[in-house]
Parts: structure tokens; C-alpha cells; sequence
């Protein structure tokens, strides 16, 4: 249940929250499933004051990881600011 808690302090009530899940890390990590993102979406959304819109979003939940190297490639993503693995290091994988 780590997402639900990093993706619970991230939430805005102006706004939708991205979350960064892929299902390719599912195996061990079931909150990276799209069924979990679209199920957390809506607790989100049932638990919120009436009049207030609020959604999660996980835009990369069914890409490859390659895929998503390639298109922040494409968009200038600042790849040096990202955490990409699940290691306990100094620097990312």
C-alpha cells in the first residue's frame, strides 16, 4: 500500500494527480496495476467533499519501459530528476 499513500499526500482538490505506476512492475508491486489505479481513482473520488471532481491518473500503466524512455526522449523529459528503480541506492539505476 505505498501508492495509495504517496498518491493520497499528492492529491489537490483543484485538480487530477498522475501517478507514475506501470503494470510491467506488477508482479511484485500490485499497486501498479491499471485495476488498482481506476479502483484508487474512485475511493479518491467517493472519499471527497460533494462538488469536488478529483481523479488519479497513471498515463503510463501500459507502456514498456522502453516505450516510456522514448517518449520522454521526445518531450525533453529531465530524465537526471527521476528515480527509475526500486533499489536502496545513492543514484538510480
Amino acid at each position: 500500500m505505498r501508492r495509495p499513500v504517496a498518491a493520497e499526500l499528492a492529491i489537490n482538490p483543484a485538480s487530477s494527480r498522475r501517478m507514475g505506476a506501470v503494470e510491467a512492475d506488477s508482479s511484485g508491486y500490485p499497486d501498479c496495476r491499471r485495476e488498482f489505479v481506476d479502483a484508487f481513482s474512485r475511493a479518491v473520488s467517493l472519499g471527497t467533499k460533494t462538488g469536488l471532481k478529483l481523479s488519479v491518473e497513471a498515463p503510463l500503466v501500459g507502456m514498456s519501459k522502453a516505450r516510456i524512455v522514448r517518449e520522454g526522449e521526445k518531450i525533453g523529459a529531465p530524465f537526471e530528476l527521476t528515480w527509475s528503480c526500486y533499489s536502496n541506492e545513492r543514484k538510480a539505476c
